[in-house]
């Protein structure tokens, strides 16, 4: 701004702090790295492409789409008067993003099956396998009769995004994508911590913070839908799973996680996969390593995706080096386990078509007591 000059990268980095600051989400804007294809037009009506380093800015505009916001200065050219080729069609190609949170490698072997990445094609086009109208419903529920002001109420429901009969959350944007927000690959503890946090942050001041309870109760939700909880969990007199306590994990427990026939839940059969590019042990052995733990499905891991929205959701560097990552290898797949709700799918495995409908109700009326309670106990003023 002192200079009035910059290159892509200095303009990119300025357009994304004028959009964060003027209050739009992080999730709604990306910084890329990468290629500018640019095609020529000859004489002869061929085509020549040249590639050049670029940088420049995505923005999730108000329908939902990812348009490219270009960096480079505007300048007008008369064709007539000037030597330099003009191009006819720009392709951008990304090879990392980021935000004020994340940092995102997009992987050219696995997430296309071309070298180049149409924008219209594969940034607005979603297929989410778990749509976010779930989230939706259960987070309206859930304020419903509470001291949730409309502006607040509205304010939440801009985290989501319509595509026709299509809805998608934020939270699961590709390449938004962290385990902690989910509970998946069986951080459950580390998941609970980050909800506290953010609930610490809108208890705080929840009109600024407000998009932390947002994502709090996105967690919260999943947290009943992705885990083993309702499996072992205690049932009220009613019949209704008893909320989940973190503070005491295995207070509200009818039973110890055991990953046997016992309990109909056998990590020690062929009945569920593992990620077998990381796990080398026997069935046995990964059922001892979860035993008497709740659990999630593992998902996103290295080589073992399951469909195109799977292979853009990158666990972060930090957790994939862990020393015991491997473990959550051994652990069934999300699609095997989870109760997303609406019909059985035909990857899951735990329960039948009946038991799956009844463990979606369980889970659901569970999520939003537990929202309904963590929106009550942590509110302060929202006027």
């Amino acid at each position: 701004l002192s200079l009035k000059r910059g290159d892509c990268e200095d303009r990119a980095l300025l357009l994304a702090s004028l959009f964060l600051a003027s209050g739009i989400g992080a999730y709604n804007v990306r910084v890329c790295l990468g290629k500018m294809r640019l095609f020529f037009a000859d004489a002869d009506g061929s085509s020549k492409n040249e590639d050049v380093d670029h940088v420049w800015v995505m923005y999730k505009n108000e329908v939902g789409q990812w348009q490219v916001i270009e960096p480079a200065c505007a300048q007008k050219h008369n064709i007539q008067e000037t030597s330099a080729r003009i191009p006819s069609q720009a392709e951008y190609i990304p090879y990392f993003m980021f935000n004020d949170t994340h940092l995102w490698q997009v992987r050219r072997d696995t997430t296309f099956n071309s070298k180049t990445i149409k924008l219209g094609r594969d940034w607005s086009r979603l297929n989410p396998k778990f749509a976010g109208q779930f989230h939706k419903t259960i987070l309206n529920t859930a304020l419903k009769g509470t001291t949730c002001p409309p502006w607040a109420l509205s304010a939440l429901n801009r985290h989501f995004t319509g595509f026709g009969t299509l809805t998608v959350d934020d939270v699961d944007w590709p390449g938004c994508y962290d385990p902690k927000d989910h509970f998946d690959n069986g951080y459950v503890s580390e998941s609970w911590d980050l909800v506290r946090t953010r609930l610490a942050k809108f208890n705080e001041d929840s009109r600024a913070n407000l998009n932390e309870f947002h994502k709090a109760a996105h967690s919260i939700a999943d947290f009943y839908a992705h885990t083993s909880y309702a499996h072992f969990a205690q049932r009220d007199n009613s019949g209704a799973l008893v909320i989940y306590d973190p503070s005491n994990p295995n207070g509200n427990l009818s039973h110890t996680p055991i990953y046997d026939a016992s309990l109909a839940f056998d990590l020690s059969s062929n009945h569920f996969s593992r990620n077998e590019n990381l796990w080398k042990k026997t069935p046995q052995a990964a059922a001892n390593a979860w035993q008497g733990k709740l659990i999630s499905g593992r998902y996103g891991q290295r080589k073992d995706s399951k469909g195109m929205i799977e292979m853009t959701a990158y666990i972060p560097s930090k957790m994939e080096s862990a020393q015991d990552f491997y473990l959550r290898a051994a652990l069934p797949h999300h699609n095997e386990i989870a109760v997303d709700g609406g019909s059985k799918p035909k990857e899951h495995s735990l329960y039948d078509a009946p038991a799956f409908q009844a463990q979606t109700k369980l889970r659901v009326d569970a999520a939003v007591k537990h929202i309904r309670h963590a929106f009550n106990s942590n509110v302060g003023t929202l006027k």
